[in-house]
């Protein structure tokens, strides 16, 4: 992977194009959120959306091709993703982890989150990873376009077909 996004998502349309050239999806199989769905998103978490992760909803929040397909990081599904991630914590002891001005973007299987620290409220937040019985949050990502490209990176080998060898 590499560790440096060469554009960051608070530039419309860079998600679109990661997607794209990396061959996770067709422009047909990226869906973004509607206005109205962008609207219950910042509702739901009773904040303004930081730039990048809004261009993320805009660009790619409803589906995109391969990439994370069947995850809980797309719209309507995200809006479950902070009460499991408290149901975890709370599990766990440490509910006091997850402050307000958190965004909790996604969840995994009820096991795992990944959030948005919000709080200074900058374009391009830092993303924070929780695993349960570790009763921390740990800092993954200095920016959600640097998390971003990792995770692009990522499902483009996951999802690579194999190549074909001569004969």
């Amino acid at each position: 992977m590499n560790p440096q996004a060469p554009q960051t998502v608070t530039r419309s349309g860079q998600i679109t194009t990661w997607l794209i050239s990396s061959g996770l999806a067709s422009r047909a199989e990226i869906v973004g959120c509607s206005r109205t769905d962008l609207e219950t998103v910042s509702e739901h978490f009773r904040t303004a959306l930081p730039l990048g992760y809004f261009n993320f909803l805009s660009e790619c929040g409803r589906a995109a091709g391969a990439f994370m397909r069947g995850e809980g990081i797309f719209f309507p599904r995200l809006l479950k993703a902070r009460l499991i991630a408290e149901e975890l914590l709370a599990q766990d002891e440490c509910s006091e982890l997850l402050a307000p001005g958190f965004i909790v973007f996604y969840q995994h299987d009820g096991y795992e989150f990944w959030c948005l620290d919000c709080r200074d409220e900058v374009p391009d937040p830092p993303v924070h990873y929780y695993v349960e019985s570790s009763r921390r949050l740990d800092k993954v990502s200095g920016c959600f376009s640097d998390f971003l490209f990792a995770m692009v990176q990522e499902f483009t080998h996951l999802v690579a077909k194999p190549r074909q060898h001569p004969k």
